[in-house]
């Protein structure tokens, strides 16, 4: 009924990022930076700001996520909404944009508050969506401990999104998991961040 709603932008970029199609994606951010990702101050901003994070961390476009970042920081403890749904606490979209620019001390620390959250709440595909976002902040770390806690996020997602069918997290999941550094137990792990030292 609402085809010219500005939400439905970030909306579409994100579900092509979600889905692979990293391109399209990228040009629909491309094309968003022409207007500095203007949306209207409405029941959407939010929502719509935090999309368009989803996809500058899926596309590793650190000015784009330093942009968005700067304006949905100071939201970190709010749910992302519409007229129609929820997508998840802001400090979830914060701590992929920290990890983006390789903060990565700074991402497990909002990813964690986003993962607490999401418990809080019992929603299972928030829930797993986070334990997945958390798992690849870990392994960036690449402390041992870090990425023996990473493979188990990642595999309680993975186990979440088989049984309730969700896609997209299955397959974040699994491409966690076939990360070198997602560690079955008893891997010593290398140590090695792959942001680069001082983690």
């Amino acid at each position: 009924e609402n085809p010219g709603l500005p939400v439905y932008a970030p909306t579409l970029a994100w579900a092509l990022a979600i889905e692979g199609d990293l391109a399209a994606a990228r040009t629909m951010l491309h094309e968003a930076r022409v207007s500095d990702f203007h949306l209207p101050m409405d029941l959407t901003w939010l929502i719509g700001q935090s999309f368009w994070m989803e996809v500058a961390h899926r596309v590793d476009d650190q000015d784009a996520v330093a942009v968005v970042l700067d304006r949905i920081e100071p939201w970190g403890h709010l749910m992302t909404c519409c007229h129609t749904g929820i997508a998840g606490v802001v400090w979830h979209y914060v701590g992929r944009g920290r990890l983006t620019l390789r903060d990565v001390d700074g991402a497990i620390e909002d990813l964690e508050r986003a993962l607490e959250a999401h418990q809080e709440m019992r929603a299972p595909h928030l829930i797993a969506t986070s334990e997945v976002a958390l798992a690849e902040a870990l392994l960036a770390s690449g402390g041992r401990q870090d990425l023996l806690r990473a493979r188990t996020l990642a595999e309680s997602a993975l186990a979440t999104a088989e049984a309730c069918g969700y896609g997209y997290v299955r397959r974040d999941a699994t491409a966690v998991l076939s990360r070198p550094g997602a560690a079955k137990p008893g891997f010593a792990g290398s140590g090695v961040s792959p942001y680069g030292s001082g983690h």
